[in-house]
């Protein structure tokens, strides 16, 4: 017919599952490494699957997260995560820790770039000090009082704004997160969180490749049962602050990292591809503050 047309589309399918792994050298923690295994489209349906494997000396764990990208048929995105992990007295805490735990979760959204999270979460976390430097009070008495296992159950929700043009290496957009969270559906510790997090990316040049970035990230927590350990409180490390092992209160008479109950922290970095490096090789170089 004259207003109608004959479309043939040629389809080509990619691989669904992908291998990543990585070395590097920590002054805290000395070669570490990881290894996942995803596959976003698992037996045909489109549900993502993916197992992590991680650590160096003195922190190791392991993840496994399943989503269900379309739940009872609808554009309503849920799964699950179950996870271990083990970390070892070092410079940002004074004493070893063993966790254990999980969440449920489900994503709602309302635009192409704003989406609502629910989600519960229960673990356990065994605390373990040294006694002798609790007894002859080399240890912070914080520290020491942290000793033992409590289970917590919280819930929450994230409000979630994402217009980045690329996941892993974006150059353009904007990713908000504002999470509210409260502990104390059963467990042993009960208390209120609130965090918020914003970074966002815009090509400096163009024509070289220059990316900037600003960051900006913060939190408040309130105990509900006057009994907020240590653990449980916002720890500022290099994961935050690149150079830092530890930021934030001490015991004036130990100096062991106490934690807080509100920090911020923020970001200004600029990246580059290297000279004379193919681009395909992937490495580039950053300055930031």
């Amino acid at each position: 017919a004259p207003d109608r047309w004959e479309v043939s589309v040629n389809v080509v399918e990619r691989a669904t599952g992908k291998v990543q792994f990585g070395v590097g050298y920590s002054t805290s923690d000395g070669i570490v490494g990881d290894v996942s295994i995803t596959e976003s489209n698992f037996l045909g349906r489109g549900q993502f699957v993916s197992l992590g494997l991680g650590g160096g000396a003195k922190r190791q764990n392991v993840d496994f997260s399943f989503t269900e990208p379309y739940l009872f048929g609808r554009r309503l995105a849920g799964g699950f995560d179950v996870y271990a992990r083990r970390q070892e007295e070092d410079s940002s805490q004074a004493f070893s820790s063993n966790e254990v735990g999980g969440s449920l979760r489900a994503n709602v959204p309302f635009t192409d770039t704003t989406s609502f999270q629910v989600f519960y979460n229960i673990f356990t976390r065994d605390i373990d000090v040294n006694n002798a430097s609790c007894l002859n009070g080399t240890l912070s008495v914080a520290v020491c009082d942290a000793q033992g296992e409590r289970l917590t159950s919280l819930v929450g929700g994230s409000l979630i704004y994402n217009s980045l043009d690329d996941r892993f290496n974006p150059r353009d957009g904007v990713y908000a997160n504002l999470t509210t969270e409260f502990a104390g559906v059963g467990g042993d510790t009960a208390f209120f969180r609130q965090t918020a997090k914003a970074r966002g990316y815009r090509e400096l040049v163009p024509a070289y490749g220059g990316v900037g970035m600003l960051a900006a990230e913060g939190g408040y927590m309130l105990a509900l049962n006057d009994d907020l350990r240590v653990p449980d409180q916002f720890s500022v490390n290099s994961q935050t602050l690149r150079g830092f092992s530890s930021i934030g209160p001490r015991d004036a008479a130990t100096g062991d990292p106490l934690g807080g109950r509100f920090y911020v922290a923020g970001t200004a970095e600029a990246t580059f591809p290297i000279p004379f490096l193919p681009p395909e090789i992937g490495l580039s170089g950053a300055v930031f503050a």
